[in-house]
């Protein structure tokens, strides 16, 4: 029986040298026999202030050619060009459905031009997600992800607390660690440690309060588990240690999302 549920979701980001960020998303989902299409973004600027833009109707996915990416949709250009190699993992699969990851550009060169706004110029992100397993059935509690780069080094890092699947996997520099201690301000692996500081609140509360807020008659279909779901996102300032001696400062992004509270 094929699956039911099927999303294709990007993420791109970047942030600047003086800590303004630009993240964008495009999302196509497959439901039964609904078709939802998503596009949005978010960017903090240099008041500090966080704009949202979400925006439930179609838009062109991001192009890809070798080693870039560029995305165009109403009011935003954007490119990111590769500085090092992409890896993908699949991260779960069942008798649901399953979830492939790929990380596209762990590490790119990035510029985006918002209308009205000056250009977003800096490190950036891209990622890819693919999966046929609804969120609603996750068999996670708590979700901890990020992102850090730096002109030396690139960090990514996801975390599950799950009771059936726990899962930590870590990539520093394209190497692969399943060994690691992650949680919300700090992370640590081998003989190096992350620490994340003076953090800037990027997104925070209930789906259905953040992205889903706009979403008119879909909510009324979405599983509540879904619209209570809580995520906290951060832009922080990133050091890099290895055996107690800084090697590398830089930008992370990082977030956690909390299944628990549906």
């Amino acid at each position: 029986m094929p699956h039911v549920f099927h999303l294709k979701k990007w993420y791109l980001d970047l942030i600047t040298e003086d800590g303004r960020v630009f993240i964008g998303y495009v999302a196509h989902i497959r439901w039964w026999l609904l078709s939802i299409h998503y596009h949005g973004y978010l960017f903090l600027d240099a008041q500090g202030q966080v704009h949202h833009v979400n925006r439930f109707r179609r838009a062109k996915s991001p192009e890809q050619t070798a080693g870039q990416i560029c995305w165009r949709a109403p009011g935003i250009r954007g490119e990111w060009n590769a500085t090092c190699s992409s890896y993908r993992e699949t991260l779960l699969q069942n008798a649901h459905g399953s979830i492939d990851w790929h990380c596209l550009m762990p590490a790119a060169e990035a510029k985006v031009v918002i209308e009205s706004q000056e250009a977003f110029i800096g490190r950036g992100y891209v990622e890819h997600i693919e999966m046929s397993l609804p969120p609603w059935k996750f068999p996670i509690h708590r979700l901890y992800w990020g992102r850090y780069l730096s002109q030396q080094d690139h960090v990514v890092w996801i975390r599950w607390v799950s009771e059936q699947h726990p899962k930590v996997l870590l990539f520093h520099n394209g190497n692969r660690h399943e060994q690691a201690t992650i949680e919300s301000e700090s992370l640590q692996f081998n003989d190096y440690r992350l620490a994340m500081q003076d953090s800037c609140t990027l997104r925070s509360g209930s789906l259905g309060s953040t992205v889903l807020s706009h979403a008119g008659w879909l909510k009324k279909l979405i599983p509540r588990s879904m619209l209570t779901l809580s995520e906290t996102k951060w832009r922080s300032q990133g050091n890099l240690f290895r055996q107690n001696s800084l090697i590398s400062q830089g930008w992370a992004i990082h977030e956690t999302v909390d299944w628990s509270t549906g």
